[in-house]
């Protein structure tokens, strides 16, 4: 870049106007530093909202801006003197600018400083650039997309505004200065009855051409007309006339646009403009060519970017199930339910709706709205787990118990057969026999843990210390493979676990890990976590989960491997769930597959506290019991369970329920007056034969239990607490 161009750029008039129109746009006061500390300018000198006067940097806040952007391209923030925030960021050839908003700001809502600084040097670098290179047709289109966002976002930031549409206008005009290297620009337009002219630069030659018209020679002028804008830009004594005739039309449809963008926003102001931010649904608002103008609070969320970085984008930069009809310009209204909205690894359930905006009868755009409907599906998948829990649990226990006996007594046979005085003649078949028998055994009581869990015995677990002491199992099995056993582990908190169920589903999910890569791969062990939760992940460089594994993998039975039973990870998945955590299938973006053991730090209530816990469910039959608590705990409560009320009740010095969740028939021994007296604020959920109305603040679920209801009701109650009712 010529150094000497962009010194005499950095003092001359056109460069400082576009600053100031910058400025001004983005509602910053921006300062220009070169030559170590020395202040060139600030602008605007004062608010232009509430008069407050800026003032002038000290010698320390100019040297603070150098040290905190130094050698860094990127957004800088300091403190000021006087404790506000600040934005430094460097531009070539040494310069440094600092952006500061005024206290205003806040009361208007406006972005971030930061935000608003980080479009300023984006434009200011990319002008700088072009002006230092010169422009061929690729670059102007970079800088005329640069300053299309900007014009979106001066719109979008000041909507309402009745001066949004001078400011959009007067950038533009800053801009053509700067790219002809003219000397003054102009707009003369009459949009929605009101008549614009404004002027930037020297003033004196416009004059004197919209004084005599045509006759004067120095100019190049372009016409703007469509339904809603008539009249003509120009631009005086531009540096090159054949460039300057073929960047005014572009710049013409630029004004074209940016009335189109304030026309739809005036036409949603008076109906939607408070509605839009404050509802939960995520909105977004496009305009006629597809460019994203407005995205309220729920649609950034959504998809995980802040609006600025939206606002003048092409909504079909955002894959989402919605995109593709809005490609495809609807002139009627789309709508569908429960698509899936995958970003990265965080799948969302939505509803969506696209309606066209219409202007005196004219589509000017369209609005999405999408309702994010996850929980609904995750209720329904707690509940259909919870209904397979409760299946396989009838199945399982009557199973288990009736093959039990036999298998005992065959094997007790089998074992005399084999102490025979000729015992050489059926020994190798008693060992066989044994052998498979004990191979059923152990199936019937893996299948028994998936309907009914092992009495768990928790108690306070160093989990690091658990990991060092399995690793050796499991590295003999990996060296014979010649597979490397790799750890990462961070600190984490204490939990509360079954050292041995714990350690049965470690080994498992090792064992399969090492199994999936080739000889040469490698196993990544690593631990990490917080104050409520510790994320155990086992990561391998094997060829990853196929689809239809990860549809089926925690499927009773199913498996991938030729001598399988299908058992090890629902088995395994049943053992956390019953520990109230969970585990999360992927394949990694570097290849492999990726399994996180999710688990629950240690609460206070194993600390001799008093701790807050989602529900209680105090209920004999454990049968009922254990599937209402895995379909809770699938919805992401915190749920602890008691064999009986009376139980329930004595752990009062221990554990503070939300919700009681009990049979009808214990209440008849126990009143509800009675549970209030240990429980003030409980909420009751009553599981009984007949279904009945909410009596006294008693909510209940008749048998058979439709679980999706189940945990439905249990969110209302949950609300309807945090919300005060």
């Amino acid at each position: 870049m010529d150094s000497t161009k962009l010194e005499r750029l950095h003092t001359s008039a056109r460069w400082i106007q576009f600053i100031e129109s910058t400025a001004l746009g983005l509602q910053l006061n921006l300062a220009i530093l070169e030559a170590g500390i020395v202040q060139q300018f600030h602008a605007p000198k004062i608010c232009p909202y509430c008069n407050t006067p800026f003032t002038d940097l000290s010698i320390n806040e100019i040297k603070t801006a150098y040290q905190v952007s130094g050698d860094c391209n990127t957004c800088q923030e300091f403190e000021t003197d006087n404790g506000n925030d600040a934005v430094a960021f460097p531009l070539p050839n040494k310069i440094c600018v600092i952006a500061r908003g005024c206290s205003c700001n806040e009361k208007m809502a406006l972005p971030l400083t930061c935000e608003r600084a980080k479009i300023a040097q984006k434009l200011l670098t990319s002008f700088q650039f072009a002006l230092g290179e010169g422009l061929d047709n690729g670059q102007r289109a970079i800088e005329l997309s640069t300053l299309r966002r900007m014009n979106h976002i001066v719109i979008s930031l000041f909507r309402g505004d009745g001066q949004a549409l001078e400011r959009a206008f007067d950038l533009v005009l800053s801009a053509l200065i700067i790219l002809l290297d003219a000397k003054g620009s102009w707009l003369v337009c009459q949009s929605n009855d009101k008549l614009y002219t404004l002027i930037k630069g020297d003033k004196e030659p416009v004059n004197t051409y919209l004084k005599n018209g045509n006759g004067y020679g120095d100019v190049v002028t372009t016409k703007i007309n469509n339904s809603s804008i008539s009249g003509e830009i120009g631009v005086a004594f531009p540096s090159d006339k054949e460039e300057a005739s073929s960047l005014l039309p572009l710049l013409a449809e630029e004004f074209l646009i940016v009335c189109e963008i304030d026309n739809l926003f005036k036409l949603l102001q008076n109906q939607l403009t408070r509605v839009l931010g404050a509802i939960r649904s995520a909105i977004l608002l496009t305009d006629q060519n597809g460019n994203i103008t407005y995205a309220n609070k729920s649609f950034e969320e959504l998809i995980n970017k802040h609006a600025l970085s939206l606002l003048g984008t092409p909504a079909s930069d955002y894959d989402g199930p919605w995109t593709p009809h809005l490609i495809s310009k609807p002139h009627k209204n789309i709508k569908r339910q429960m698509e899936v909205y995958k970003p990265e690894t965080n799948p969302r359930w939505l509803d969506w709706e696209i309606s066209p905006l219409l202007d005196n009868g004219k589509i000017v755009g369209w609005i999405t709205i999408i309702d994010d409907r996850t929980n609904y599906h995750r209720w329904q998948e707690a509940g259909r787990q919870a209904e397979r829990f409760a299946t396989t649990a009838t199945m399982v226990g009557a199973l288990a118990h009736e093959l039990r006996n036999p298998i005992t007594v065959a094997r007790g046979m089998l074992q005399l057969i084999g102490r025979q005085r000729k015992p050489e003649k059926v020994a190798g078949y008693s060992d066989l026999i044994i052998r498979e028998l004990d191979r059923v055994n152990r199936l019937l009581n893996e299948f028994l843990l998936l309907g009914k869990p092992a009495e768990m015995e928790p108690e306070p677990l160093e989990i690091l210390t658990l990991l060092e002491e399995l690793i050796p199992l499991i590295e003999g099995e990996a060296v014979f493979k010649d597979v490397q056993i790799k750890t990462e582990f961070g600190h984490v908190s204490s939990i509360s676990a079954d050292p041995g169920q714990l350690t049965q589903v470690i080994l498992n999910m090792l064992r399969n890990a090492v199994e999936a890569v080739d000889p040469g791969g490698h196993v990544l062990l690593g631990l990490s976590g917080n104050d409520n939760w510790i994320n155990l992940s086992i990561q391998d460089n094997g060829p990853g989960i196929s689809p239809q594994a990860m549809e089926n993998m925690f499927r009773p039975f199913y498996t991938t491997k030729e001598r399988g039973t299908g058992l090890g990870l629902p088995t395994c998945q049943a053992i956390i769930h019953n520990h109230g955590g969970r585990i999360i299938a992927d394949n990694s973006p570097s290849g492999g597959a990726i399994f996180n053991i999710l688990l629950p730090t240690l609460t206070t209530e194993c600390k001799g506290e008093v701790t807050s816990v989602d529900a209680i469910i105090a209920i004999t039959n454990e049968m009922i019991r254990y599937p209402i608590e895995q379909a809770l705990r699938t919805a992401g409560y915190h749920t602890i369970s008691s064999v009986n009320l009376p139980s329930a009740l004595s752990g009062a010095d221990r554990y503070c329920p939300k919700v009681l969740i009990v049979e009808s028939a214990s209440l008849k021994t126990i009143s509800e007056q009675d549970i209030k007296s240990v429980w003030p604020k409980i909420r009751l959920l009553v599981i009984q034969s007949n279904d009945s109305p909410e009596e006294n603040g008693i909510l209940s679920i008749p048998r058979p239990i439709n679980y999706s209801k189940l945990v439905a009701e249990f969110e209302n109650i949950i609300d309807k607490k945090e919300n005060g009712f």
